[in-house]
């Protein structure tokens, strides 16, 4: 489930009294028809992030989130990796994930986020550009490229690896031969 509104847009984030109605509602839906786990993801604030995670919390439903980070390593809102350690604290996802971001920005932000946070961590990146209105898709990280990608980010200590917009069957592929013994099979 991504966020209750544009994913790339912070500044569109509802209020919290907001989200939690949304959240709760949604969530439960999710819970009723039998989901075991919630993937919350291409969040860009803590604070939206927190909310959907606590809501997960109080129906009793495991839940991992992803983050989309900038070049620097910060959040769309601007957030840097310290700052979201402490929106999330108390409230810490299952596992926590940068997604639909360009592979180098995951490398970094997983970087910076293993030197202060011990829980799993993970990533899956895109590789391609937003050129509004619309997504291109590059070869600029074919799957051997986005291998050696995974294998820097396993090395920060990411336990969950995946791969988000423009990536292929042959990415996902080369990910199941190429990390099967590098990663463990539980978090």
């Amino acid at each position: 489930m991504t966020t209750l509104d544009r994913c790339f847009r912070p500044d569109q984030v509802p209020g919290v009294e907001d989200m939690r109605v949304e959240y709760r509602e949604t969530v439960q839906v999710f819970k009723d028809g039998g989901a075991d786990l919630m993937l919350f993801e291409s969040f860009n604030s803590s604070k939206e992030a927190r909310v959907a995670l606590e809501t997960a919390r109080e129906l009793e439903i495991p839940a991992w989130v992803g983050l989309v980070v900038d070049w620097r390593a910060h959040l769309l809102d601007g957030e840097t990796m310290d700052e979201l350690r402490r929106g999330l604290a108390g409230a810490e996802p299952d596992a926590l994930l940068f997604n639909c971001a360009p592979v180098p920005d995951v490398i970094r932000a997983l970087g910076e986020l293993a030197r202060q946070y011990h829980k799993p961590i993970g990533g899956y990146a895109h590789v391609g550009r937003f050129d509004p209105p619309d997504w291109m898709f590059t070869d600029e990280y074919p799957p051997e490229q986005y291998l050696d990608a995974a294998h820097t980010w396993v090395a920060t200590g990411a336990r969950v690896i995946g791969d988000c917009c423009g990536t292929t069957p042959m990415h996902i592929e080369a990910l199941k031969k190429g990390l099967t013994t590098a990663v463990p099979a539980q978090l």
